[in-house]
């Protein structure tokens, strides 16, 4: 009895822990990041040439800007149960996508793969923020 208790507590007390850790995470992520750096398969892409300049979160949303117009818009999901934590972005009529993320002083990275996984019949989020021999994109915005 004591044991399924302690086990039932220690239960309780991972959920709520991980609660707060995924409201915080939806807190430092809200706001707009300006994109500083991007590279694709190990190759640095010049920010100029690169479609968006900056990334919009809120409330559940995920917003990619060009020139200040919304370009794409998709649905957010937060995972911070994984590590590299995880987003999952749903554009309209498209299949999820699952990218890494983390902040780290100011600075967002976000990595995605290009290919689509066809056992899962989505993209599915890269094991680390490598791009390079991965087809891989990595982000890096700064917040404003």
């Amino acid at each position: 009895m004591r044991i399924r208790l302690t086990a039932s507590l220690a239960l309780v007390f991972l959920f709520l822990t991980s609660q707060v850790s995924l409201a915080d995470d939806y807190k430092e992520l809200t706001g707009t990041w300006n994109i500083t750096a991007a590279e694709f398969d190990g190759t640095e892409i010049p920010v100029d040439s690169f479609p968006y300049d900056a990334i919009v979160i809120k409330r559940g949303q995920l917003i990619f800007m060009s020139k200040g117009n919304e370009a794409t818009k998709s649905k957010l999901k937060l995972n911070t149960s994984v590590s590299p934590k995880q987003m999952t972005w749903t554009l309209d009529g498209q299949d999820p996508m699952d990218v890494i993320y983390e902040v780290k002083e100011s600075k967002l990275r976000i990595c995605s793969q290009s290919v689509k996984d066809p056992a899962k019949k989505k993209i599915t989020a890269p094991a680390s923020f490598e791009t390079k021999g991965q087809k891989s994109l990595l982000l890096v915005a700064e917040k404003e």
